[in-house]
């Protein structure tokens, strides 16, 4: 579908049009895309219009082909996915069988700039195959896309709920699980300017896991992806940014078994990493100059980050650009750690596969200082070195932060409030197939508001389905107004309004 906005609603009762009152996800409404039945690779999405599937459990399955929620190729229109139940993307075993929430896909081209909203009120899970280039993703782009392109966009607001989320790499050789715009090998041989841009935000209320997998398979929450615009032509640049924001609601109970992981895998350049950046991204071509620049703030709690023991290059990292030192650009950003976070490092035996906190290039600038010594457990947190070496990043900075436990991990100022208003189905009471006149969808605006670009930032909860579905979202005082294109009969959330602070 190339224009107009796609509404796919399972488990509607026929009568309600408000989510509060369980309008979907009734009676096993499960959504379904791909699967044994299907007879290839299917997309559900629009090009330019908003895509809102809603269900009890939504399931993408690569068997015999891709699975895909959102537009096959080049987009800009957003996507909105509401379950009641599980989120699961499983990657296929076969090349290129991928699951993807986002615009692009594996080997396609064009720029895709839509936001992503993903809420559960049970678990998501990213699941990548056995085959090559098998990944799961929630974001733009995908595998080898834009390859020898001569500029692409992949940007848009990233934001993620559930009880856990889990980001599996597979056996498969880049087979990666990402949350994120970018994807294994996208860019290569770009003669142009590559912007990868956009806030995320992954919000659970038990556990937030990343595990890397075989050659080549990473996990990652941030734009990027190992070997991203490898090979780029003389003269070619770009940015890859945006703040990134992971919280675990359920406090902090400093056992050991912390909420937050990043385990690397077994395979080569197999890394875990939340941040921007990856695994040799940026290289250029032999004899190439070109100027490339990783930015971006990072906001975590307690966490354990492993190494990998056999894959070269399978670091643990929390922060941006390239923790091997393999990779190219000009790198930037804070990383903020949540009150009372304890940190457990366990430095890989592989090399390029330690661990750490912070900043790191193979080739550039790093900006930031080392943290002071000392840091008092139970008050700003503790950090305990397991068979440290030389080899974990040394440029980063650290700063702490009060946050209100109960509520999630960050809040920086205050708690707000945010108006329940009307949900997506409440704006198709027009009896039309019309999403209504409001500014906005009302998902978009909670979830859209996540981060800030700048602004002070504040945290508070919102319940979708009392007792099955609450969203947790982190909000910038002023909240942006959308305003509709002209002569457009839906709301848009993303590059298609202008957004007014």
């Amino acid at each position: 579908m190339q224009n107009g906005s796609l509404l796919g609603i399972a488990g509607w009762d026929g009568v309600a049009t408000s989510a509060t009152s369980n309008g979907y996800g009734n009676d096993g409404g499960d959504i379904f895309v791909g699967g044994s039945n299907a007879s290839g690779g299917v997309a559900i999405g629009s090009m330019s219009g908003t895509t809102t599937l809603a269900g009890a459990n939504v399931t993408l399955s690569a068997t015999n082909g891709y699975a895909q929620i959102g537009y096959h190729g080049g987009g800009s229109g957003a996507i909105n996915l509401l379950a009641t139940g599980n989120v699961t993307l499983n990657g296929g075993g076969s090349t290129g069988y991928f699951a993807q929430i986002g615009d692009g896909g594996y080997q396609v081209a064009g720029s895709s700039t839509g936001a992503i909203a993903v809420a559960a009120g049970g678990d998501i899970a990213l699941n990548a195959g056995s085959g090559q280039e098998a990944y799961a993703q929630i974001g733009n782009g995908g595998a080898e896309s834009n390859n020898n392109s001569s500029g692409y966009n992949e940007t848009g607001l990233v934001t993620v709920s559930g009880k856990t989320a889990t980001l599996a790499a597979g056996s498969g050789t880049g087979s990666y699980a990402q949350i994120g715009h970018g994807g294994y090998k996208s860019g290569q041989a770009i003669n142009g300017i590559a912007t990868l841009g956009g806030n995320i935000a992954v919000n659970a209320v038990n556990a937030i896991r990343l595990i890397g997998g075989g050659i080549d398979a990473y996990a990652q929450i941030g734009q990027g992806g190992n070997f991203l615009n490898n090979g780029a032509a003389n003269g070619s640049s770009g940015t890859i940014s945006g703040d990134i924001a992971v919280a675990v609601a359920t406090p902090n109970t400093h056992t050991g078994n912390d909420p937050l992981t990043l385990t690397a895998g077994a395979g080569a350049n197999s890394f875990a990493q939340i941040g921007n950046g990856g695994q040799g991204e940026n290289i250029p071509a032999a004899g190439a100059k070109a100027t490339f620049a990783v930015s971006g703030n990072v906001t975590v709690a307690d966490l354990t980050l492993t190494g990998s023991n056999t894959g070269a290059n399978g670091y643990a990292q929390i922060g941006n650009g390239d923790a091997s030192k393999t990779g190219f650009g000009n790198v930037s950003g804070q990383v903020t750690l949540g009150q009372g976070t304890d940190i457990t490092y366990v430095p890989g035996k592989a090399p390029g596969s330690s661990t750490g906190l912070g900043n790191a290039t193979g080739t550039g600038s790093v900006t930031g200082t080392l943290p002071n010594s000392g840091v008092t457990a139970g008050t700003q947190g503790s950090v305990a070195s397991i068979n440290q070496n030389s080899t974990s990043p040394t440029n980063f900075d650290i700063s702490m932060v009060t946050v209100t436990p109960q509520v999630t991990l960050f809040n920086f100022t205050e708690k707000g409030t945010i108006s329940q208003g009307p949900t997506p189905l409440d704006q198709l009471a027009e009896n039309s197939s019309s999403e209504g006149q409001v500014a906005s969808d009302s998902v978009s605006q909670s979830v859209g508001q996540s981060l800030g670009e700048g602004k002070t930032i504040y945290v508070t909860s919102k319940t979708l389905i009392p007792g099955m579905l609450k969203q947790v979202v982190t909000l910038t005082r002023n909240n942006p107004n959308g305003i509709p294109p002209a002569d457009e009969d839906y709301s848009s959330w993303g590059n298609e309004a202008l957004w007014r602070w």
